[in-house]
């Protein structure tokens, strides 16, 4: 309905998210988003994210950005200001 050829306008995103990430999901294709004529960003379900992860040549230690890299990030991608924490706490919250 939203998605054409695989491209996507930023304001058909906004306007209309729930329809737009079901139609995403059913896709097998990543969707280009576009802003002012421009791709802005590329949305694909996490289905198709996967496949593309295991399919590629990129040895899985160099590419760290799965969805376990935004639940659990390496020590080394965690920005701690003013000596606080937040990542530490909250996983220590969960435990």
């Amino acid at each position: 309905m939203y998605i054409s050829r695989n491209t996507l306008k930023i304001s058909d995103l906004r306007h209309h998210m729930n329809d737009v990430l079901d139609e995403i999901d059913t896709s097998d294709s990543p969707i280009i988003v576009f802003s002012r004529s421009q791709p802005k960003l590329v949305v694909m379900s996490i289905e198709t994210f996967e496949k593309r992860q295991k399919t590629t040549s990129v040895p899985k230690d160099d590419y760290p950005f799965g969805a376990d890299f935004f639940i659990n990030p390496p020590e080394e991608f965690i920005i701690k200001k003013g000596g606080l924490d937040a990542v530490k706490l909250i996983r220590e919250l969960r435990d």
